[in-house]
Parts: C-alpha cells; structure tokens; sequence
C-alpha cells in the first residue's frame, strides 16, 4: 500500500521530554563537549573505530593510504548551521581494497546523549544528500553512519521512506547504540578483551552512566579506576592519550578531585616508566594553574570532604586533596565522627 513521507525513526524513551523546552546552556553546552569527545575520538583513532563497530567497513578499506578527513567542510554543508558554530560530525575520504572503485566518502553522525528527535533519519538523508552534491563531480559514494551514545534503550533508527504514485525512495543507516553493550550479553562479552581501544571506550561510556547521578567521590573513583585499566590493556601510547582525554570527557569531577587523580597517574607512571599524560597537562598541574583556581570555593571544598568522608576517606587524605586544614575539617561534624 502507497503511503506517505515516513520518519518517525526513533522510538523515544518515556523519559524524554517530547515539549517544545528550550535546553539550559550548561546542558547545551554538554551535548557541545560529548559530541565533540566523540569527534576527536573518531578522527585519532578511525582505524580501530571501524573495526570494532563496523568490522565489514574496516574489511573493505585500504588503510595503506590514509584517509582524509573533512570535517571542516561541514559548517558549510550543513543547512541552516549558525555561523561560527562547531560541527561535531565527522566527514573522512577513504580508498577501497578494490582499487578499481573510486574513493568512497564516510559520514559518522554523533547523536548525543537524551537528544531524541523525530527528524533523525530526514536530517541524515538532507546531510548524505548534500555531502552527495558537495562532492558529486569526484564521483565518490556518501556512506552515513551513526553513533547513539544515549542510555536509553528504546532508540532505534527505521528507514526513511517515500512511497507514493510509484515513486519509491529508500534510505537506511548502520547504526551503534552504545547501551546495547550493557544488556546484549553477546555485545558485553567483547568488552572483556582490550585489544581494541574502543572496548574501553564503551566501558567508560557505560561507566559514566552509571556515575552521572552520583557523588563527586564516585566520579572520581570511576574515572580512576577506568584511567589505571588504560595501563593494563597493553595498547599504543596514542591510543592511551586519546582514552585518557576521552575519559576526561566523560566523567567530570572537581578541581581538586582532579588534582589528586593526575598526581595518582603520576605515580602510576613513574613506577612502570610511562609518560602518558599530555603535555600540555603536565604544564597546567607543574605550574599550579589548577590549584590556583581552587581558591575561593570554600563551600564546594566542604561539599566534596563529606563525600570523601561517607566513602571512606581518611581525615589526613581528604585534608591534602581539599587542601582545608585538618582543624577546619574537624568542625565539619559530618565528616568527623
């Protein structure tokens, strides 16, 4: 039976507002540093991206000549973009096994987390459309892709369709859902083995929703403990940058949380002879930036020693890291007990 334009393609989670709310600018601005974590992440590792989530792609690519990435372009291929506003997608030129093909170009889509919208699959036919036109006189195929890095199990991605009067149009899109790696046990199984990079990606993605309503004491062990597996998966030292800045990313925690973190990796380093951290964190932490901006936050110091205190933290340990004197942390009655 003909019907109409189809795109309802993604079956919103209850939880999501469907009203016409306009988004706080902190929230708008993390969906700026998700999309763009996930951006970065693609373009430093692309290789090891498309072999662990799209294994049949990585297959058929000659990665003897390295791809091309033009993710730049995207500002003026996207319609209506706000002038001067970041593109977060990633648009890459690669060659194929079969030589006797041209190049072929990749769109990845980065759907943020929550970000539910009844237009998905129409936007992605606009942009593989208009990718098409851009670059339509070098012959290349558009292939898109898309990444959910949402924690809501619902979101699933039907075809958009046009079907009337005999004119029939079809377009579907490979797409990952991050939160089938927690609940498909054939999915979660692959994340026992780290030869891949982003097997620890999705388990830091998995880890950050677990944490996102928690305590900054839990945020900060997470990220710990997700940072020190890093030095266990025997990968490359780019690789380990990447996660390390990707991690970062994911779970946010205090200042001073973040002080005590780095001067933990530190040691970690200095005991296998590693050096991992980027440099330009090194500089920040060396020259007491970061400390330098703790001053002042009293009140959030305080916050953060009665989680430490409720996780088990010492008095000496938390009088460090918060850099409060022991006696003005002993007039806090709920950490001292």
């Amino acid at each position: 039976m003909d019907t109409e334009k189809e795109y309802n393609e993604i079956e919103s989670p209850s939880h999501v507002s469907q009203g016409n709310s306009t988004p706080t600018d902190i929230e708008a601005s993390a969906e700026s540093d998700y999309d763009t974590a996930w951006k970065e992440l693609i373009e430093d590792l692309f290789e090891p991206f498309l072999q662990f989530f799209f294994p049949r792609i990585h297959r058929d690519i000659d990665f003897t000549q390295k791809p091309e990435f033009l993710s730049r372009e995207l500002p003026e291929i996207y319609p209506n973009n706000t002038q001067g506003k970041r593109i977060a997608d990633v648009l890459v030129k690669v060659h194929l096994k079969d030589n006797t093909r041209k190049p072929l170009i990749i769109y990845t889509h980065i759907e943020f987390q929550g970000d539910v919208r009844a237009s998905f699959m129409e936007r992605m036919y606009i942009y593989n459309y208009r990718i098409f036109d851009r670059y339509k006189e070098e012959g290349v195929e558009i292939v898109s892709l898309a990444i959910l890095t949402g924690d809501y199990r619902k979101a699933k991605l039907r075809a958009y369709r046009v079907n009337r009067w005999g004119f029939k149009l079809t377009m579907e899109v490979p797409y990952i859902r991050i939160i089938d790696y927690k609940y498909d046990a054939r999915k979660a199984s692959r994340l026992k083995k780290l030869d891949n990079p982003m097997a620890m990606i999705v388990r830091a993605q998995l880890k950050s929703y677990e944490v996102k309503k928690g305590d900054n004491v839990q945020k900060f062990l997470a990220k710990k403990e997700l940072m020190l597996e890093c030095y266990n998966a025997g990968l490359e030292k780019k690789q380990v940058r990447a996660l390390f800045k990707h991690i970062d990313w994911l779970i946010r925690i205090p200042d001073e949380l973040q002080v005590e973190l780095v001067r933990d990796v530190r040691k970690v380093e200095e005991e296998r002879n590693m050096t991992y951290i980027p440099s330009f964190e090194r500089e920040a932490y060396n020259t007491g930036k970061l400390e330098g901006k703790l001053e002042g936050k009293l009140e959030e110091k305080k916050e953060t020693a009665r989680e430490m205190a409720k996780r088990g933290f010492d008095i000496s340990t938390i009088s460090e890291i918060i850099k409060l004197p022991i006696e003005e942390l002993e007039a806090i009655a709920v950490v001292v007990r």
